[in-house]
């Protein structure tokens, strides 16, 4: 088990309970969150074939070399250009091309943007904590990450069996949301916990630090 659980979050200042929910399935990922706000001649722009459509990352040798010193700018400025880079790196610019593009293709470095939801419109941010009968689950979550709105969206281990992160312009098109939408014929029972402030909306340990 990672120290972040059984260390870090314990021996926060201030805390006084902890809980933990195992994913099981993810319906929808942040990396996977469309608003909507592209239109598909935009979204292809964006698209390249040297980042697979996937969440994970191969797990192999540590970087080395050129490669490890390109990593390293990029995990400080993901949008770090083949100049700085090349300068970064000791290297020259071709090289640094060619090897950037070895990272991204073989999936060693993912470049990601995170949206923040009120920089799009959507300041009103919550955690849906939804239980359902074990046969609706699956059905559950596929409606779920059906809807723009909903930003992350998984099956759990506890007493909850979905966990979904969901974005509005109001309050009120929340309650409409959580209200009125035919997946909530699915849900047994729906919590809802707003959002007031998220310190860090995603990312991953450098593998040259862990």
């Amino acid at each position: 088990m990672r120290p972040v659980l059984t260390h870090e979050i314990p021996a926060t200042v201030g805390l006084v309970r902890a809980f933990s929910y195992p994913v099981l399935r993810y319906f929808r990922t942040l990396g996977k969150w469309n608003l909507g706000a592209l239109t598909p001649q935009q979204v292809n722009a964006l698209t390249t074939p040297l980042v697979p459509g996937t969440s994970g990352m191969i797990p192999e040798a540590p970087l080395e070399g050129i490669d490890r010193r390109l990593a390293d700018v990029l995990f400080e400025d993901g949008r770090a250009t083949i100049e700085t880079l090349a300068r970064r790196a000791s290297t020259s610019e071709t090289t640094a091309a060619r090897r950037l593009e070895w990272i991204l293709a073989n999936r060693r470095v993912q470049i990601r943007a995170l949206v923040e939801p009120l920089v799009a419109g959507r300041p009103v941010e919550a955690m849906l904590w939804l239980k359902a009968s074990p046969d609706k689950v699956e059905q559950l979550g596929r409606s779920l990450a059906s809807h723009p709105q909903v930003r992350y969206a998984a099956a759990v281990a506890g007493e909850r069996h979905v966990v979904a992160d969901v974005v509005f312009e109001t309050n009120a098109a929340l309650y409409d949301f959580t209200t009125r939408s035919e997946w909530t014929r699915d849900a047994e029972a729906i919590e809802t916990t707003l959002l007031l402030h998220a310190r860090k909306r995603g990312g991953r340990l450098n593998p040259g630090e862990a």
